[in-house]
């Protein structure tokens, strides 16, 4: 008895203490209010992410323009998401505050508002959101609505296409897994 009860107290003390996944929804990222344009910087974002996170800021080149980029990571390294800001004038480079023009989910650790997170298999997801739009870039393909995108590497040679699907029919029967979730937009590469 007193080996179940420590038991429980053990698992109950884990779960009070453990850390709350992030979500991604179409207005929030885990507290933190987002919108299109909005002012972010180093600062206010480690202010809104709380946890056991590492949050860094780096200025990357971009095949349309460079960016700023600042990127939550485990202590460990893993990167679990990016909040994007493109560099259109010169001036940007030095400035503290940017505007937010993009979020980019990598880890399977965030997950969106319907649980639909990076490594999920495109065939689940499709099942939670039926309604969603298919389209391809330059090296991806997305599936999506609203807001909230999933990025995927389709391998059309290992789908069979001989049964007349539309191209999302064929996805969403594949194997394919979701590379990343965007936000607001898809991303065309």
């Amino acid at each position: 008895m007193i080996k179940l009860i420590s038991i429980l107290l053990l698992l109950l003390g884990s779960h009070v203490f453990a850390e709350p996944k992030i979500l991604l929804s179409e207005n929030k990222i885990g507290t933190m209010e987002i919108k299109v344009g909005m002012k972010i910087s180093l600062y206010s974002i480690r202010n809104a992410i709380r946890g056991p996170y590492r949050i860094r800021h780096e200025i990357r080149d971009g095949m349309d323009w460079p960016s700023h980029e600042f990127v939550v990571e485990t202590w460990e390294g893993e990167e679990l998401f990016e909040f994007i800001s493109f560099i259109k004038d010169p001036k940007e480079y030095e400035s503290a505050q940017v505007r937010l023009d993009e979020i980019v989910i990598y880890s399977s650790e965030i997950q969106d508002q319907y649980g639909v997170y990076p490594g999920m298999p495109i065939s689940e997801a499709s099942k939670i959101r039926p309604d969603m739009k298919f389209g391809s870039g330059h090296m991806d393909n997305y599936l999506g609505s609203g807001k909230i995108w999933y990025m995927l590497n389709i391998d059309w040679s290992k789908i069979d296409q001989s049964k007349g699907l539309s191209p999302k029919e064929y996805v969403i029967k594949s194997d394919t897994k979701i590379s990343v979730i965007t936000w607001p937009n898809f991303i065309i590469r």
